[in-house]
């Protein structure tokens, strides 16, 4: 539906009446200030004829009679009653928008029961000005003005004054300066802001404090009177914030925060941070650099018995730790000690609590609990040296599944070096391995798995138990099996006498050595009368070891299938 409107701008008819009505009323005692709208009054007509219902009018303020941006726009007039096609409307756009330019009215308007867009009514009106006016409540100047009790100082932008200006007792006087406020100053002779507080909203610096001097403090607090660290008390500097940080420091070139001790022997802290979280961190570092050395935290200690960072767990129970490191680079390290002086160790770690383990690694994943690595070096260094000065173990390894409590793999194959090289002095043992029901000790090499030098004394020692080889019997391919005699192995050309040993680590090797003994079957040696009727010898036709049985030349026996004997082979 598409309105006409015929407007009349009566307005300042419409202020005479005012102004007349005023005068009239008699006993007239309190005098209202009269606000910032306007009344304006116009004519409606609804298809050619006077409308009459309830109509919605938006009115707006533009500096030209054609142009699309509006100055002040969105002043509704929501449900006017329109009778005989005459409304009146007092329209409010503030005082900001009149400041002696040249304004225009635009006028849309739609049905009070629609919702939708409203339509303008053409042409826009130009607003001009009243021919004499009562009270300006907006003036460039007041040469002849005697008061202002209605206007606000916060609408007086600036007053001179001259000297001897006062402000009675009980009144406060504010200064707000432009820019950085270094031009004026404005103090009372009794200035102190001690003990007070300031309270506001904005996006920046509640408080700046700048001080361009190269040695200068930007801000000092102190307190004299407390001692030791609370939250509240005895405290120079307290930030506290319900959201973000409550203290930060920025630098470009510097420190960022700085804290310093002048008490050359007391226990006190530089910096110190407190949580009371369940989960939070006391003092946290953080490097956000993604590229370089760049350093979360750094301690350093200029003591000669000092140490540049140190973790503590207090807790008397549960299971805590005095540092915590963790990495998630796959190449990285958890941990990472580096000795920058020859004769420095890089890695130290002390026990002083003789019950407890002085270092625990442990891992939860499929990759090691600790990886010890020696640098290229010709110099022969090893990459962990443990050495004990007590009556325990150097090193204790302990398995508590499946796995091995130690292991100890050489990935090169360099001459005369070992997995495991261990050295004893004196008569002490170099290496000495225990167990109460499994294996003790297990060496795997393609080559020697164990060298033992005793240099003179003992090379390899036993005690309470017995010799072992795990993996064992008839035809195995380790340094002790059993042979079986067979079809095969025992030729009936030789009367059975004669059984051949076919093995890997003595075939084609007359210089081996070969521990031979019956293996017993039901408690009797069904294939020999004596140990005499056994012997041993190398066929250098068949290039194998054999076993014969001599009582054969007296026509006593032969080997029978089935027969077991124990060998072990030691290889010079």
């Amino acid at each position: 539906m598409r309105s006409k409107i015929h407007p009349t701008r009566i307005s300042r008819l419409i202020a005479s009446i005012a102004t007349l009505a005023a005068t009239l009323v008699p006993g007239l005692a309190l005098a209202v200030s009269l606000g910032t709208g306007f009344t304006y009054q116009g004519r409606l007509q609804d298809n050619g004829q006077p409308a009459n219902g309830t109509y919605d009018f938006v009115f707006t303020i533009y500096d030209t009679s054609g142009g699309d941006v509006p100055l002040v726009s969105g002043v509704l007039s929501d449900d006017v009653v329109v009778a005989n096609g005459v409304f009146t409307v007092v329209v409010d756009f503030g005082l900001d928008v009149f400041n002696g330019d040249e304004r225009w009215l635009g006028v849309s308007v739609r049905p009070g029961a629609e919702t939708g867009d409203v339509t303008p009514l053409l042409p826009r009106h130009r607003l001009t000005a009243a021919p004499y006016a009562l009270l300006a409540k907006r003036a460039a100047t007041a040469d002849v003005a005697t008061k202002a009790n209605d206007v606000a100082w916060a609408s007086i932008k600036s007053i001179p004054v001259g000297p001897g200006i006062a402000i009675g007792a009980g009144n406060q006087l504010a200064v707000s300066y432009a820019g950085n406020g270094l031009a004026a100053t404005a103090a009372r002779s009794d200035h102190d802001h001690f003990g007070q507080g300031w309270l506001g909203a904005i996006n920046g610096p509640g408080l700046l404090v700048q001080n361009t001097a190269a040695n200068g403090v930007g801000l000092l607090g102190r307190n004299d009177a407390g001692t030791g660290f609370t939250p509240a008390a005895g405290t120079g500097v307290l930030g506290d914030s319900a959201a973000d940080a409550g203290v930060t420091g920025f630098s470009s070139t510097g420190t960022g925060v700085l804290g310093r001790v002048f008490n050359g022997s007391a226990n006190n802290d530089g910096i110190r941070g407190e949580n009371a979280s369940t989960a939070g961190r006391g003092t946290s570092g953080y490097a956000t650099a993604a590229t370089g050395v760049a350093i979360g935290v750094w301690g350093q200690s200029d003591s000669s018995g000092g140490v540049g960072v140190r973790g503590f767990a207090s807790a008397a129970t549960g299971t805590t730790y005095g540092g915590y490191f963790s990495n998630i680079a796959p190449g990285g390290a958890a941990l990472y000690a580096a000795a920058d002086k020859s004769g420095v160790a890089s890695f130290n770690i002390s026990n002083r609590n003789n019950t407890a383990n002085a270092l625990e690694v442990r891992t939860d994943g499929t990759g090691l609990a600790a990886k010890f690595t020696a640098g290229a070096s010709t110099n022969k260094v090893p990459a962990v040296q443990v050495v004990h000065l007590g009556e325990g173990d150097g090193i204790a390894a302990t398995a508590g599944g499946a796995g091995n409590a130690g292991n100890f793999k050489l990935l090169t194959d360099s001459g005369d070096n070992a997995a495991v090289n261990a050295t004893g002095f004196g008569s002490a043992r170099a290496l000495q391995a225990a167990s109460t029901s499994g294996e003790a000790l297990r060496a795997t090499s393609a080559g020697t798995a164990i060298v033992a030098d005793g240099s003179g004394g003992t090379a390899l020692s036993i005690e309470g138990g017995a010799f072992r080889v795990k993996g064992a019997g008839v035809g195995s391919g380790t340094a002790v099996f059993i042979h079986e005699c067979t079809s095969d192995n025992t030729p009936p050309a030789a009367g059975n006498a004669i059984t051949f040993i076919n093995h890997p680590m003595c075939n084609g090797n007359p210089n081996a050595i070969l521990f031979v003994t019956p293996r017993m079957a039901n408690d009797t040696l069904n294939f020999v009368s004596t140990y005499e009727d056994l012997a041993i010898f190398y066929s250098t036709s068949q290039k194998k070891w054999a076993l014969m049985n001599t009582s054969y030349l007296d026509e006593l026996g032969d080997f029978d299938v089935g027969n077991r004997f124990n060998v072990m082979v030691v290889l010079p």
